[in-house]
């Protein structure tokens, strides 16, 4: 067992002003089935590639292990299966290779076919049994069941079974459950590791949001109370600075330096408040960060300019006889063909 270790990783994409990834850290074991869970843009894809090292990043990567990343890139696909085996890995040795292919129902003849004449899953099944051949290696798989059939899915999922040491992104949370014993969630402001598969995670986390629905609430009404003790503070000192050149008692005057005095005790006091009350007020802000709202569906349309849908004139059938009428059909009329 050896650790991969993440810290302080920090990313985000030229143009976009919020950052994927801002200053996380985390702890990946060799030996784990680790899916990754998050919502689109959350950075799935994105992790596997910071991983790999093909994008640029801020932070720390310690790994007693290489990573390969799925799927490869194949600049030639009409050359045979072993020619792009040895591309591929050509430290590779043809016997894991055959090893692998056992397992996911490839036959030793298909080597020698161009890799373009296979079908979609025996495409992805080469390329797994490829990559898997390779040993002491930490595999990043990126949506390895697209476009393949039913069949094809229950062989990998039997394939996975088998194997560990992995990070996989998929959208068949069916297909998940099946082959991981541990999930990587994709936070706003976080990554979570947790022990099980997406139903776990999912039972687990319907039970969160319903007391992070109470949280949320709880906290939106203790910062706005928050907010306006700020605002009465600032009011009581103004108040009583104010009173240095104004007093309802007629016919005396203001000491105004005992007053002056006083108003400054209360100013550094009142200051000291707003300083508790802002701390916790960005305390609060930052526990509701990582609670998806799920915002309104807002759709706007361009309005239709013309009135007139349809018009037809001098109709003719497909048997040759001419029908002397025409019709216009204009928007918010029905209209129906009788026979």
């Amino acid at each position: 067992m050896a650790m991969i270790q993440i810290e302080h990783l920090t990313f985000g994409y030229e143009g976009r002003q919020e950052k994927i990834f801002d200053d996380v850290s985390f702890v990946l074991d060799t030996e784990w089935k680790l899916g990754i869970i998050g919502r689109n843009g959350k950075g799935k894809t994105t992790l596997l590639k910071l991983l790999k090292g093909s994008l640029e990043y801020q932070g720390k990567i310690f790994t007693p292990v290489s990573f390969e990343y799925f799927p490869f890139h194949i600049q030639d696909p009409d050359q045979m299966v072993i020619t792009l085996f040895e591309e591929i890995m050509p430290d590779g040795e043809l016997w894991r290779l055959q090893k692998e292919m056992q397992m996911l129902n490839l036959k030793v003849e298909s080597l020698y076919q161009p890799f373009s004449s296979l079908s979609g899953g025996k495409q992805i099944k080469f390329l797994l049994a490829m990559m898997f051949s390779k040993e002491n290696t930490f595999f990043l798989i990126d949506e390895p069941t697209n476009h393949i059939d039913e069949e094809t899915k229950q062989v990998l999922v039997k394939y996975f079974a088998r194997k560990k040491g992995f990070l996989i992104v998929s959208h068949d949370r069916e297909f998940l459950d099946q082959i991981i014993d541990h999930v990587c969630v994709l936070q706003n402001t976080k990554i979570e590791i947790q022990k099980g598969n997406f139903s776990s995670w999912k039972e687990n986390q319907e039970k969160e949001e319903i007391f992070e629905e109470k949280q949320y609430e709880k906290k939106k009404k203790e910062i706005g109370e928050l907010k306006e003790a700020i605002k009465q503070s600032s009011h009581w000192a103004d108040q009583i600075e104010g009173s240095k050149y104004h007093t309802k008692n007629s016919g005396l005057r203001p000491d105004r330096g005992y007053i002056g005095h006083q108003s400054a005790k209360m100013m550094k006091k009142v200051k000291s408040i707003e300083k508790r009350q802002e701390k916790a007020i960005i305390e609060k802000e930052s526990l509701l960060q990582n609670i998806d709202r799920k915002e309104d569906l807002k759709m706007r349309y361009l309005p239709y300019e013309r009135k007139e849908l349809l018009w037809i004139k001098s109709l003719k059938s497909p048997y040759g006889e001419k029908n002397d009428f025409q019709f216009s059909l204009e928007v918010g009329e029905r209209i129906a063909l009788v026979r």
